[in-house]
């Protein structure tokens, strides 16, 4: 597992260029190509992911198909980074063990509450890790103390992942088998964002410290 960390004061010099694999999900028109994006971190890499997509017969069936094959969302995207960053992710064992008020010491706008245009009581979060079966989970997103804020909800996001790998793991033998050896564990996952996929629905943009 690589023990490079972001650091505010002397960030490194070394890019990586990437491509986000739910780029193709976010895009509204024929012809997009998604938006190269850098990683700081060396050897940090996309995890491969199938965007989340609704029965075609579902009465509830609401989104746009363009001619890539793509579907348009209701929303945007929510990302995770530390002050002074952007794009780059924050690692998920930071935002599963941390409390939230180490996390909006750490987080770029850790306070804002992310979700409160949607005027949802709750969202559902869509995991599918590949060479694993989907998996979908509520989150909260009013609480005792006012809408979500992207700290908290950095949080919740990150402990279903865990409880996924926990559930999961060691179930394939591809290259993103997750197992505690000679595989892909929890603390390597880094949580780049959060894409609204269909209505209710959003699906964690995920990286991999090697």
């Amino acid at each position: 597992m690589s023990q490079y960390y972001l650091n505010p004061i002397h960030p490194p010099v070394k890019n990586t260029s990437h491509y986000t694999t739910l780029g193709g999900a976010i895009c509204g028109g024929p012809g997009y190509a998604p938006t190269p994006l850098l990683f700081l971190v060396p050897n940090r890499t996309w995890v491969p992911q199938t965007p989340y997509r609704p029965s075609s017969s579902s009465s509830k069936w609401r989104m746009t198909v363009d001619q890539t094959d793509r579907l348009a969302p209701g929303q945007s995207s929510v990302a995770f980074d530390h002050n002074g960053y952007m794009r780059q992710g924050m690692k998920m064992t930071q935002l599963y063990g941390k409390g939230s008020y180490t996390l909006g010491q750490m987080m770029n706008g850790a306070g804002d509450r992310v979700l409160m245009s949607t005027g949802l009581g709750k969202i559902r979060l869509y995991v599918r890790w590949p060479g694993y079966d989907e998996w979908i989970r509520p989150i909260e997103i009013n609480t005792s103390s006012g809408p979500i804020t992207r700290a908290d909800l950095a949080a919740a996001v990150a402990l279903h992942v865990s409880r996924y790998f926990e559930a999961y793991y060691p179930m394939s033998n591809g290259p993103w088998r997750i197992a505690p050896s000679n595989g892909i564990r929890f603390d390597m996952l880094v949580l780049v964002s959060i894409t609204n996929i269909f209505e209710d629905v959003w699906q964690a943009d995920i990286a991999v410290d090697s």
